[in-house]
């Protein structure tokens, strides 16, 4: 299997499981606004409701970070695809992980390395690049 290959097999487990957040997050709502989040018979309304609150604001969180981290692939690949072109994007492998990206990969030129690596560190929210670039002629 080439890169691409890999890279759309990645993206389509990425997209399965932001759908299946999706579905938790909902069901975790429903549970929250239901006052039915596992608290026990004897709990308080107010207790219950409470808890409901708080899984909701959890999985809100889990679905924020997941669609973030999508967001700047997203943006890292429209960059680097701006900045070096398609084809050398076809050879780099770009990993998120919270604010952080990895590049692993190859690139034709130490220019087109450099490229790169400026090129993601500007998208708002990333705070570290790891380059991992091999430059192969």
């Amino acid at each position: 299997m080439n890169a691409p290959q890999r890279r759309k097999k990645r993206c389509g487990r990425d997209a399965k499981e932001l759908r299946r957040d999706a579905r938790n997050f909902k069901n975790d709502a429903r549970k929250a606004l239901q006052g039915t989040g596992g608290s026990g018979p004897s709990e308080s309304p107010d207790a219950k409701i409470h808890e409901g609150e708080e899984r909701l604001r959890r999985a809100g969180n889990q679905a924020s970070a997941k669609i973030d981290a999508a967001t700047i692939l997203a943006r890292a690949k429209t960059n680097l695809a701006a900045e070096i072109g398609l084809r050398a994007l076809t050879n780099i492998e770009v990993n998120v992980n919270g604010s952080a990206i990895t590049l692993t990969g190859t690139v034709q030129t130490e220019a087109e390395k450099e490229k790169a690596e400026d090129s993601v560190s500007q998208i708002p929210g990333v705070t570290r690049v790891t380059n991992h670039l091999m430059v192969k002629p």
